[in-house]
Formats: structure tokens, sequence, C-alpha cells
């Protein structure tokens, strides 16, 4: 996980990741979590992925 972006909302921390997949190639993820540690939920594919010609690396960070 790279450089994060966090929300706390009420008792949850919401963040969006960039992770690397294979190829070096980043996507955004997205997990919830209930503790400062624990991941209460967690989306099972990225939330953001390459779309576009100059996306052909990856997403940059989400902060």
């Amino acid at each position: 996980m790279l450089n994060p972006a966090v929300i706390k909302v009420g008792d949850e921390i919401k963040m969006f990741y960039r992770a690397i997949r294979r190829g070096n190639h980043s996507t955004i993820g997205y997990c919830v979590l209930d503790k400062p540690l624990t991941v209460s939920n967690r989306l099972d594919k990225p939330f953001m992925v390459p779309e576009h010609d100059y996306e052909r690396h990856g997403i940059e960070d989400p902060a």
C-alpha cells in the first residue's frame, strides 16, 4: 500500500490506497477499518483501474 487517503466517518476509517498489481501497474483500492489496524470491509477488485492511454503504467496516488 502506498500513500493512502483516509477519512474518519463516525467510528469507521475509510481508506483509498494505491496498490501495485502484476507488471508493476498501480490501481486504487478501497477498504473500511473499524479500528486503526482492523480491516472490516475491502473490495475484492480495485476501485479504479487504468482506463486511458496516459494511465498505461497505472494510476497515481489518491492523496
